[in-house]
């Protein structure tokens, strides 16, 4: 009987620290998610048009069958490495490539990620939009 007890309170002390072990790394390692959005008007038309707004990352207007290139600027504000991970969501993704993707910035390193989208060429004239998720977490 003594034997069955110091089983069950050696296993409920294993759970305990694991179970706290668990909460201290998710609470310290937790990733920061930054949400950006994207959009791109496709107009067959001998222009481009260009939009300086910081509300989203917008890539203006473009014609079939070319590109534009937008950046943008993260920065590391610890005292220790973040991996900094994009993610592309949304009916403009397939399209656009950022580089570098994945990154590790080292503490107060600042980076752009270099965002490139490149039109088809028999792409619909509208507007398309998309979604950027920038997770930094501790590297």
């Amino acid at each position: 009987m003594k034997l069955i007890k110091l089983i069950i309170l050696i296993l409920i002390i294993f759970f305990v620290i694991v179970g706290a072990t668990s909460f201290t790394y998710y609470f310290m390692h937790k990733p920061e998610i930054i949400i950006v959005k994207m959009d791109l008007k496709v107009e067959d038309a001998d222009l481009i048009g260009v939009n300086s707004d910081i509300d989203a990352l917008h890539f203006g207007t473009l014609p079939p069958a070319s590109g534009g290139t937008r950046m943008i600027n993260v920065s590391n504000n610890q005292d220790y490495n973040l991996k900094v991970e994009v993610i592309l969501e949304g009916e403009l993704a397939p399209w656009v490539t950022v580089t570098p993707n994945p990154l590790i910035l080292e503490p107060q390193e600042t980076f752009a990620l270099v965002f490139e989208v490149s039109v088809p060429g028999g792409a619909e004239e509208k507007i398309y939009t998309g979604t950027i998720y920038i997770i930094q977490r501790r590297a």
